[in-house]
C-alpha cells in the first residue's frame, strides 16, 4: 500500500491532467520530490508543463483521541520558458500571458475549496504563491504555483 502522500500526489496528477489545459500534454503533468531541482533541470522542450510535488512539512492537530488530522502540503507549479516569448511581438507575448494566467486560473477553481475526490475524506485550501515567480522570471522561466493543503484525518496506530 503506498504511503498516503503518494496517493496524494497521483491524485493532484490525474486532475490536473483531467482539466485538459491546452498546450500542456498530459505528459507534461509530473511529480517529482523537489520542484526547484525539476524545474533547473527541465529542458525548454518539456515546457510547458505542471509540476506536482510535496513543499514544506506536513502538520499534525489532534482531532479526538485515536484520530489526528493531518495536513499534506502539496505544491502544483506552472513552468514554461520566455525564450519564445521574447522573441515574438508584443501583442503574441501578451497572448501567451493570458494563456499562462488562464492556466493558473483554471487549476486554482478545480482545486479551491474542494474534496480531492469522491472516495476518500481528503479536503483541501489552496494558498496562492507568486502569480509570477521573479527569480525564475529573471532566468527567462515563467514558473507560477500554489500549495494545496490538503487535509486527511487519520487513525493512530
Amino acid at each position: 500500500m503506498p504511503a498516503e502522500l503518494t496517493t496524494i500526489l497521483e491524485t493532484v496528477q490525474a486532475q490536473v491532467q483531467a482539466l485538459n489545459l491546452p498546450g500542456i500534454s498530459r505528459a507534461n503533468v509530473v511529480i517529482c520530490q523537489s520542484a526547484a531541482v525539476e524545474i533547473a533541470r527541465m529542458p525548454s522542450e518539456r515546457m510547458p508543463a505542471v509540476i506536482v510535488s510535496p513543499f514544506g512539512a506536513e502538520t499534525i492537530t489532534a482531532s479526538s483521541n485515536v484520530r489526528d488530522d493531518i495536513v499534506y502540503p502539496v505544491l502544483v507549479a506552472l513552468v514554461a520558458s520566455l525564450r519564445i516569448d521574447a522573441e515574438e511581438p508584443m501583442d503574441k507575448q501578451r497572448l501567451g500571458l493570458d494563456q499562462r494566467l488562464t492556466w493558473r486560473e483554471t487549476i486554482r477553481k478545480a482545486f479551491s475549496n474542494q474534496r480531492l475526490d469522491s472516495t476518500r475524506g481528503y479536503t483541501m485550501a489552496v494558498q496562492p504563491l507568486a502569480i509570477v515567480d521573479q527569480t525564475a522570471f529573471a532566468r527567462d522561466l515563467f514558473v507560477s504555483g500554489f500549495v494545496l493543503r490538503i487535509t486527511n484525518r487519520e487513525g493512530r496506530t
